[in-house]
């Protein structure tokens, strides 16, 4: 598909802007799936899916190929959501340090691969992690991106992306715990 679409951006960039419709149809409920759950809001999501695929027409000519059209579309993607819900000044939910570096990793993965009761409360413990929180897991374990890609994404490095994910993990560990009102 990489090879369809480098042709396809070829020949928009050549003028043939009515190509531009088959990249849209073609990434439009990815891009719109990545939003949402930035975002949460539907409303504001498919404001934003817009402007996505205006920014990314007008920037066409610089897309250089070093990455797949989805990554640096995605990447318009996370950029714009994440600017939007700065603005927004979304709450989250502060976690003290040292209760995060005291969890040991094993036994947040356990509870999170189990199926606890408790896990009814992960979507909203997601909606009390940042924004950039929220992309990391939203976008490696919802939308299966893997992580090199969502690193890229994010524009850190994989290693940095690898412990920003055990860190969030810890976190919606410590949240679902809060809010179903028990804590291991």
């Amino acid at each position: 598909m990489e090879n369809n679409d480098r042709h396809i951006i070829r020949r928009v960039i050549d003028g043939s802007t009515e190509s531009y419709k088959i990249l849209m149809d073609r990434y439009s409920q990815q891009v719109f799936s990545l939003v949402v759950k930035i975002v949460s809001r539907e409303d504001d999501a498919e404001e934003i899916t817009q402007d996505v695929f205006v920014n990314a027409y007008r920037n066409l000519e610089k897309f250089d190929f070093r990455s797949t059209f989805s990554t640096w579309l995605y990447r318009i993607a996370y950029n714009e959501a994440v600017s939007h819900t700065r603005r927004k000044k979304v709450e989250t939910t502060p976690i003290d340090e040292a209760t995060l570096n005291n969890l040991p990793d094993a036994r947040v993965d356990s509870f999170l691969e189990s199926d606890n009761p408790r896990l009814a409360a992960l979507s909203e413990a997601i909606e009390a992690l940042s924004v950039d929180e929220r992309a990391l897991i939203s976008f490696h374990y919802f939308e299966g991106i893997p992580l090199k890609e969502v690193a890229d994404m994010m524009r850190i490095g994989e290693s940095a992306a690898k412990v920003r994910l055990m860190r969030t993990r810890k976190k919606l560990y410590v949240l679902i715990n809060k809010l179903s009102g028990k804590y291991e």
